[in-house]
């Protein structure tokens, strides 16, 4: 479906395809004075129709009216505000609810993408309730008319919407979420009739690792430690195979705290963050990966002290909480100055928001570790354990 296509479309055109079809579709038998079909005689006028007659009279009503020119100039308006170069975001949802309503009784896969788009608008104006609204619209819209278009970007846009309301131990409803990003990167993966769905997740993966590491979070907090490790995995190799190092290594790191996996946690180390994991002057990036490799230190810390290995983990947290204050005084700055450019709120979902970063003393406090770090109980546990001698 294109309904920028479609907002080119003249009202002319539509009407006589329109006329055309409807010729096509149903041939009427010749009008001839002794037809009884559509003239009866006087004596049978309020005999019950024939099917004919109540098939052309159903149809009629079932049949949606073109939209006029204004309808078409009206979709033109909302769009370009949403998508120009000088959007207006309240000015673009007036229009597109104006839209909507005025598009009611068009074709299923078409009011989809209307209500897809309006969720796009919801979601940048950081309404995050009438954003999932609209994309779950738009899902069983183009479910209900055996449609493929756009259901993965809807799919994604409802899980994302949903992600940044989710609350820390609502495994339930971090489940549903999940099947939203995976059956999106099904869709996402490029269809060949030999593939088999795990096949098409993989390619929706190398394509959108960014929704696979959303996805791999969201299974931390439905407790599906393996299934998250897995996939935060995948989507490390898929940054890596585009040459995002960055993202690459905050991933690998994510996959080794789903599981506690202290001997993934020091091959990352080792190996990710030895040398220059950012490139360039994006100064934002480059304290998000300290601030991750700082959360790696503290985990393999904590991962130590648990094991018996007591040098180690006192090693690693001095390496950490060194780091932490560096790196927060930067962040602090980073963000102050961020949050005076935005003007508008922000939805808190991807891999890309501002990094969470909790300083040493923080570490104790069990309730942070669950809702800002997502951090799995296991290892919570670990962490408290050592804090206890601290």
């Amino acid at each position: 479906m294109r309904l920028l296509l479609l907002a080119g479309c003249t009202a002319a055109l539509w009407l006589t395809n329109y006329i055309a079809t409807s010729l096509t579709i149903l041939p009427l038998p010749p009008l001839t004075h002794s037809s009884s079909l559509l003239f009866p005689a006087s004596s049978s006028r309020t005999a019950t129709a024939s099917p004919l007659q109540q098939g052309i009279s159903t149809w009629i009503a079932a049949t949606p009216a073109p939209p006029s020119s204004a309808d078409i100039q009206l979709l033109r308006q909302a769009f370009a505000e949403f998508y120009g170069m000088n959007r207006d975001l309240p000015k673009s949802l007036e229009l597109l609810n104006a839209v909507i309503e005025r598009w009611q009784g068009q074709a299923p896969e078409e009011v989809a993408g209307l209500y897809r788009v309006r969720g796009d608008c919801h979601f940048a104006l950081a309404d995050a309730s009438a954003a999932a609204a609209d994309y779950d619209q738009a899902v069983q819209l183009i479910q209900k008319s055996n449609g493929q278009d756009e259901l993965a970007v809807a799919l994604l846009g409802r899980a994302r919407a949903n992600k940044s309301m989710l609350r820390p131990g609502d495994s339930k409803t971090a489940m549903n979420i999940a099947k939203d990003y995976q059956l999106g990167l099904q869709l996402t993966g490029r269809q060949e009739d030999w593939d088999t769905d795990e096949e098409l997740i993989l390619d929706g993966i190398r394509r959108n690792p960014y929704a696979a590491w959303e996805w791999a979070l969201v299974l931390r907090v439905a407790e599906d430690y393996n299934k998250a490790a897995e996939i935060h995995q995948l989507a490390a190799e898929a940054f890596d195979e585009i040459g995002d190092k960055a993202h690459s290594s905050i991933s690998w790191v994510d996959a080794a705290l789903d599981t506690s996996n202290s001997n993934l946690l020091k091959t990352v180390l080792a190996v990710k963050f030895d040398k220059g994991v950012v490139e360039g002057r994006d100064s934002e990036m480059v304290q998000r990966v300290l601030a991750k490799e700082s959360e790696a230190n503290m985990a393999l810390a904590a991962l130590y002290w648990s094991a018996g290995e007591r040098s180690p983990a006192e090693e690693q947290l001095q390496n950490a909480c060194s780091r932490l204050g560096k790196v927060q005084q930067v962040l602090s700055k980073v963000n102050n100055a961020k949050e005076k450019e935005d003007e508008a709120l922000r939805l808190a979902y991807s891999i890309d928001d501002h990094p969470v970063l909790l300083d040493c003393s923080e570490y104790r406090n069990d309730d942070l570790l669950k809702t800002k770090l997502d951090w799995p109980e296991s290892l919570r546990t670990k962490m408290g354990q050592l804090q206890k001698v601290r």
